[in-house]
This record gives structure tokens, sequence and C-alpha cells, in this order.
């Protein structure tokens, strides 16, 4: 079997959005003949995503998981900060526009000096140790970095470059492409292309991630940098659950973390034009429906929806292991995706609608022409609107109830193959055996 070293920040028992492609590839990697290696952060640091030590449970023993010292001070810091300035008083008619300028110009200079080429970068050194000292005992055939964070691709550049080894890079969210233009810059433009340059394979999340590595590198062969989706595994959905279940309401889900603030920012995914539209519907259709959001909410939001009456539709359930997230999936007559509206989000291709796949619920997506709102209407997975037109989304729940109570709603009868997490490993194997030849 080949072994390969795989870089992930992010690992259990933090849970979360940044872990469930690594542990979806490490499911199925040693069945397509991969011994897995993991290299991580002790102790990772995020802002909005709780542990969840239960992901391991379902997953193979990899050959070892190394933990490095995340050194988390920086980026604790530097949220603190920023959290202070979202918390300075702003004009509503500005919405959050000119505190995210203000932000990201701010973000911006400390990523080009003491947070290059992230705030995670503590973590670097003690990482490329590990893995090289791990190497001594069982080599590596290749190493593989998963990102964000940038920093995890540096170690895996190192370990590469120490041991004489390929190493491909996975660009889960786009880099110096980011919406937010955080990353920018010309000294992260330039790692990212030398990066590239350097690596076996890239592959990336998305088709616009994809496309946009490639007009940044026009050097490297457009082959060598692919697309490799998010997935949904059928053997992460739990039973149901019973208890959740409602059948005098039609039930609509959001699993995740709503971070925005009031007034609604353009960069971030927002509750706010839905609870505006849950709002205008006539008692009697709020009175048969259930919203419930489950991950983080903010205090803003959560006195929002008192203020307006709300509490007895909108259900805010907190953040739960990924499991029960996944049961409340289950228990949902569909399920709500939500993308932000700001330049370059058509490229967001969010690993949530790919779960929302695999649970066969249908899809009520507020996002812009996109990715997202291609693939729901393609695959025919649900409805698309825009996602800051109140009278649309107003009209939809309309509809959405009014077909629930008389049982015309349904959704898929099975996921889509092509999604599957088995499915994309077998891609990821491919990729990781052509980088070594």
């Amino acid at each position: 079997m080949r072994h390969v070293l795989i870089v992930s920040y992010y690992f259990p028992p933090i849970g979360g959005t940044p872990v469930r492609r690594v542990l979806r590839f490490l499911r199925h990697l040693p069945k397509l003949g991969w011994r897995c290696t993991v290299v991580c952060a002790d102790r990772p640091y995020h802002p909005f995503h709780p542990d969840d030590p239960g992901s391991l449970r379902t997953l193979p023993a990899p050959e070892a998981v190394l933990r490095a010292p995340a050194g988390a001070w920086l980026e604790k810091a530097m949220t603190g900060g920023y959290k202070m300035l979202q918390a300075l008083p702003r004009p509503r008619s500005t919405g959050d526009a000119s505190t995210e300028k203000v932000g990201s110009g701010l973000r911006r200079i400390l990523h080009e000096t003491i947070a290059f080429p992230d705030p995670k970068w503590p973590w670097i050194r003690g990482a490329v140790k590990a893995a090289l000292a791990r190497a001594h005992e069982d080599p590596y055939d290749v190493v593989f970095a998963t990102g964000y964070p940038w920093s995890g691709f540096v170690v895996a550049e190192r370990v590469s470059r120490a041991l004489g080894v390929p190493f491909v890079l996975d660009f889960r969210d786009a880099w110096t492409a980011d919406p937010r233009e955080i990353w920018h810059a010309r000294r992260n433009q330039s790692l990212e292309r030398k990066l590239i340059a350097k690596a076996g394979a890239v592959t990336a999340a998305t088709n616009w991630i994809r496309d946009r590595l490639r007009e940044s590198c026009p050097e490297v062969l457009a082959e060598r940098v692919l697309t490799l989706t998010n997935g949904f595994d059928p053997g992460e959905f739990p039973e149901p659950a019973p208890e959740l279940a409602e059948s005098d309401r039609f039930v609509l889900t959001y699993t995740g973390t709503f971070n925005d603030t009031l007034p609604p920012s353009p960069y971030d995914r927002t509750p706010y034009y839905l609870i505006e539209a849950i709002a205008k519907l006539p008692p009697r259709l709020r009175a048969a429906l259930r919203v419930r959001i489950v991950g983080n909410l903010g205090r803003a939001y959560r006195g929002h929806i008192r203020r307006l009456g709300l509490e007895q539709v909108i259900e805010v359930i907190g953040p739960v292991p990924h499991r029960r997230s996944l049961q409340y999936q289950l228990a949902s007559d569909a399920l709500l995706l939500v993308i932000y509206d700001c330049p370059w989000a058509n490229g967001d291709l969010t690993g949530k609608i790919f779960e929302y796949i695999g649970a066969g619920k249908p899809i009520l997506a507020l996002a812009p022409e996109g990715e997202a709102s291609k693939l729901v209407c393609t695959h025919g997975l649900g409805w698309v609107e825009p996602p800051r037109d109140v009278e649309r989304i107003r009209a939809r729940l309309v509809q959405l109830i009014e077909a629930w109570r008389c049982g015309s709603l349904k959704g898929r009868s099975r996921p889509i193959s092509q999604f599957s997490a088995e499915r994309l490993s077998e891609e990821l194997a491919g990729v990781l055996q052509g980088s070594i030849r």
C-alpha cells in the first residue's frame, strides 16, 4: 500500500466544516490502497466551530495522528480585535460594508506582515518536525495538504523538499481570490504561485477556484489543476431521531453557523432576509412553519427574532455534534442553504449542499447566480431565490407551506452518486498516484 501524509490544521476533537472533507477521505482511502498519517494542530483554534470528539468513531484508525502545538495566541488576539471593530456603531443604511472594508484592509496588512501567510503560522515548525520524525520510521510516498489555513501548504512544501517526495495542494477555499480581499496583496500572491508551481498536482473544491488558480499561474499545465468537489458520505448518516419530527408544521432546517452581524453584511451568510420574509407571512402560515437553526447564531439576531415576535416560529438549537446535526436534517421537510451576495460569491459551493444531497431532502437555496444555484437547478434539488429579495423569499415560503399541507412536497428518491465520498476519494487516489509518477 502507498503511504500519504495528510496535512490538516483542523482535526477532531474540533468539529465543523473544515474537518469533514479530510474525514471523508480518511474513511475511503485505505480501501483504495492508501495508508494515511495525519499531521494536525494540537487544540486547533476556530472561533465558530465547537468540539465534536465523536467524529472519529466511524473512521478506520489512521496510521498515526501527529499533533503539533497550535500557538493560537495570534489568531485569538486578531479575532478579539475584529469583534471590537464590528461592535462599533454603524449607520443602519450602510449596513456592514464600511466595517468590512476597514476590517479587510487591516487584515490584509496583518497577513502580509506578522500573520503571514495566516494567523496559524506558529504551528508550522512543530508540524514539519513531527512529520519528518515520523518519516524516518515509516516513509511517505506523497504529501497532501488541505487549506485554509495556507500555512498547511507551507508545511507540505517543507516536508516534501526535505524528503524528496511530491506534494499535492487541496484548496477547500480561495486564497488570493478570496471575496473579502484579505490575501490579495503581493506577498501572498507570490507564495501561492510559488507553491502551485512546485506542487505535483492541485485540487480545488469548485470550478470557480480551479479557474482562478489556472489564471493566476498560466505557466502551470491546466491538467495539473483539477476540481475535486466536496461530497456526502452515507456512512456518516445515523438512524433518524423520531423525537425531532413535527407532523403539524412544515420544518425548514439550516445546519451551520451564521456569524453575520446586524445590519447584515454582504460578506457573510445572513439569516436577515429570511427572517424579514417570515415576519411578512400571514399568521395562519407562520403557525404552520418551523424554522430550525442548528448552529451558532449571534445575540443580535436572537434579539431581532424576539423583537419581531417570531420565537415560536424560529427555533435556535445551537451547536450540536455532527451526527445530531444530520438527524436534524433527516427530520426536516426541506433544508435551507444560504449563500452570501457579494462579488465572487458565484464561486461559493459550500460543503453543506452536498451533505444536504446525502440527506435526500429538497433544498431551498437563497443564493445568487453561481455554482450553488446551478447545482440545485441542474439536478432538480429544490428551489432558488435571490438571497436579498424578501418578497421572493416570502412567496416561496407560502408555496412550500401550501405544498406541504397538500402532501405534494417531495424530496429526491436517492442521492446523486457522483458526489459520494467514495467516488471522490477514488478521484483523489488517482491524483495522488499521478503525482508520484
